[in-house]
C-alpha cells in the first residue's frame, strides 16, 4: 500500500497561524508525519494479516471438508458392515424358522397318520359292535316272537 502523503511544512505553518510557536509547530508536524508513516505500515501489516487469516480459514475449510469426507466414508463402512451382519442374522433366523416349520410339518404328518389309524381301528370296532347289536336285537325279537306263539 502506498504511504500516506502528508505535507509537514503546510501543517507547521497552519499551527503557527493558530498561535503555536514555530519550534513546537515543527516538532508536532514531524511527530504527526512519523505517526502517519507507522500507520501506513500498520495498514500493510493489517492487510497481510487479513490475507493470512483468509488463507487460514480457507485451509480450515479444506481440512473440515476432508474430515467430513473421511467421516462419511467411515460411516458408510460401518453401515455396510452392520447391514451385512444384519443380513447374516436374518438368514440364520430364516433358516431356523424353516427347520421349525419342517419339524411341525413332520409332527403334523405323524399325528395325522396316527389319527387315521385310530379312526380305521375304531370304525372296524364300531362296525363289529353294530353287527353284534343287530344280532342281539334279532335274537331278542326271535325270542319274543317265539314266546308269543308258545302255548
Amino acid at each position: 500500500m502506498a504511504a500516506v502523503r502528508f505535507d509537514t511544512l503546510d501543517y507547521a505553518r497552519k499551527l503557527e497561524r493558530a498561535g503555536v510557536p514555530a519550534e513546537q509547530a515543527a516538532l508536532q508536524a514531524t511527530a504527526l508525519n512519523d505517526a502517519l508513516a507507522e500507520t501506513g505500515d500498520l495498514r500493510e501489516q493489517l492487510l497481510r494479516l487479513e490475507t493470512r487469516v483468509d488463507r487460514g480459514f480457507a485451509d480450515v475449510g479444506v481440512r473440515l471438508d476432508q474430515m467430513v469426507g473421511r467421516s462419511d466414508a467411515r460411516f458408510d463402512q460401518i453401515v455396510g458392515r452392520s447391514d451385512a451382519r444384519f443380513d447374516q442374522i436374518v438368514g440364520r433366523s430364516d433358516a431356523r424358522f424353516g427347520q421349525v416349520d419342517a419339524r411341525f410339518d413332520h409332527v403334523e404328518t405323524k399325528l395325522s397318520a396316527r389319527i387315521d389309524a385310530l379312526d380305521l381301528k375304531l370304525s372296524g370296532k364300531i362296525s363289529t359292535l353294530q353287527w353284534m347289536f343287530g344280532t342281539m336285537v334279532a335274537l331278542v325279537a326271535a325270542t319274543f316272537i317265539q314266546s308269543l306263539f308258545r302255548p
